[in-house]
């Protein structure tokens, strides 16, 4: 019974990767980062678990000293791996759902993503809808919109955010629009500047999706405000591409 533990828990863990990375490819047309690499991990994992008492038995009776140290290398590679990923996982979750906002005079920022002709996707909806629920709640809170025009976009993101909150009764002149920004970082750069050319809070709350709220909030932070997190879910079928890329985001933000 021990002897297949092992293999089945890598066969199922490939068949896990392979499963999130062929959902987003072939139902939403999402080839990211982390949809590849997932694709990538499952066909090794796979293959892993199809192979291990080949491999085991191998390492088991080889003479040769650099294979042995490759083998065990190569799974010490793997472990750290995961280890990485379940450190950087618990730091995101940390940000998106342990820092709630705050009552008090708060400004709302709702990041911006794609658009589907003048309305939004379905996690940029998400995302609004979390902003429309607090907007009413909070009757005195102002929002940033914060989103520009993609090349394949009619509209400016924030143009079809703003008008999406209206639709759903929040009043115009609670909302401003940020309509330069290109990515995270111009996100928040050009909304703190907006914030404070405005005379609001710079006590913000972040509307945006769970896996990208540590970076969001990491920029805000950066740009002198004091954030706090209001998340939106992805669909549960896109998580984990997008949670494995997102590790990338902050890597890079970190480095560059």
């Amino acid at each position: 019974m021990k002897k297949k533990i092992i293999p089945l828990f890598l066969f199922l863990m490939g068949i896990f990767c392979l499963l999130f990375s062929l959902i987003p490819i072939c139902f939403y047309h999402i080839f990211n980062l982390g949809a590849l690499l997932l694709l990538a991990a499952g066909l090794f994992f796979i293959s892993i678990g199809i192979f291990w008492h080949s491999l085991w038995n191998w390492y088991r009776h080889t003479s040769k000293l650099w294979a042995k140290r490759l083998f065990s290398i190569g799974c010490g590679v793997c472990l750290a791996g995961i280890l990485c990923l379940t450190g950087f996982f618990t730091v995101m979750a940390k940000a998106a759902y342990f820092t709630p906002p705050q009552e008090g005079d708060n400004t709302v920022i709702v990041l911006g993503c794609l658009i589907q002709g003048d309305s939004p996707s379905q996690m940029l909806a998400g995302r609004l809808d979390k902003a429309v629920a607090y907007l009413q709640a909070h009757p005195q809170a102002r929002c940033i919109v914060s989103g520009g025009q993609g090349e394949n976009e009619d509209y400016t993101e924030a143009y079809v955010m703003a008008e999406y909150l209206i639709s759903h009764g929040i009043s115009p002149d609670r909302i401003l629009k940020e309509e330069d920004s290109t990515d995270t970082e111009e996100n928040l750069l050009f909304s703190s500047q907006l914030i404070r050319s405005e005379g609001l809070s710079e006590d913000v709350i972040i509307v945006t999706d769970d896996f990208h709220m540590f970076r969001a909030m990491e920029r805000a932070r950066q740009n002198g405000l004091t954030p706090t997190a209001l998340p939106s879910q992805p669909p549960w079928a896109l998580a984990p591409c997008y949670w494995l890329r997102e590790v990338f985001g902050i890597v890079e933000m970190y480095l560059f």
